[in-house]
């Protein structure tokens, strides 16, 4: 787990947010949910709620997607970037939606980054 200040966002930028604590090895969801939200699988990491900061949300839109979870995407660009579970103390965020190209979607062999 990376403990170093970690900062991620949507692809048109409108949304940005940054961990400063560990983040939790990257999980693969594939419930009809998650399927239905990305279009195929969701690659989540986590972080805890304390060490959570949204530092630019206009465009930040929530869904509530049953009575235990919610899920925000970018108003904008569509962008999936969390799930948050009702009373839950940690916020899961979408893996590819961080900034550096090296963390915890590495230890993930078979997906490749593509540039651009």
């Amino acid at each position: 787990m990376s403990k170093s200040l970690r900062t991620g966002g949507c692809l048109c930028g409108a949304v940005r947010y940054s961990v400063a604590g560990a983040l939790r090895p990257v999980v693969m969801c594939h419930c009809t949910q998650c399927r239905r939200m990305t279009g195929h699988v969701m690659a989540a990491t986590a972080a805890r709620r304390a060490d959570f900061h949204l530092v630019s949300e206009c465009e930040l839109k929530w869904y509530t997607a049953s009575n235990e979870a919610r899920r925000g995407f970018c108003a904008r660009c569509g962008s999936t970037l969390f799930w948050e579970g009702v009373g839950r103390d940690y916020i899961s965020i979408a893996a590819g939606s961080l900034d550096e190209s090296r963390g915890p979607h590495d230890r993930l062999p078979y997906l490749r980054r593509r540039q651009g």
